[in-house]
């Protein structure tokens, strides 16, 4: 088990360019304050299922810790001895990611891309991260 780290830089991926940008951009930020890195991706609770209201999607959580693996070699690129753990959240992205990194020294997500499409799949997280985090955040185009 690991321990949370309250004075830590936590970065948000959801794998995308975007985020991969922001994985390095936070691994420097980390080791310029000295601090370990943590790596966060959300996943859904449930999935509906058929005829049952929702049931928990194994194959989203597993592609979840491949996107958080992959997080954490990107910032062993950039900073190979860094401190880096990673957390796979379950909930709502923005409410997840807030109230996990309530306590962080500094949030990092990456800003949304330019398309139309993905700006309204990504955008609406990272502006409502950006807006209700208690910790610094720091956006960082791709």
């Amino acid at each position: 088990m690991r321990t949370r780290h309250t004075s830590r830089v936590v970065v948000a991926t959801s794998g995308s360019a975007a985020s991969q940008a922001a994985i390095g951009q936070a691994a420097n930020e980390a080791a310029a304050r000295g601090l370990p890195l943590e790596v966060v991706h959300v996943v859904p609770p449930m999935l509906p299922a058929g005829p049952y209201v929702a049931a928990p999607d194994v194959a989203v959580r597993r592609t979840g810790r491949e996107v958080l693996a992959h997080g954490e070699a990107m910032a062993h690129l950039v900073v190979p001895r860094l401190d880096v753990s990673t957390t796979l959240l379950i909930g709502s992205r923005t409410d997840a990611v807030v109230q996990h990194a309530a306590d962080a020294a500094l949030l990092v997500v990456g800003a949304p891309p330019h398309g139309l499409f993905e700006r309204l799949w990504t955008g609406s997280a990272v502006y409502g991260v950006a807006a209700r985090a208690a910790c610094p955040v720091q956006v960082v185009p791709p």
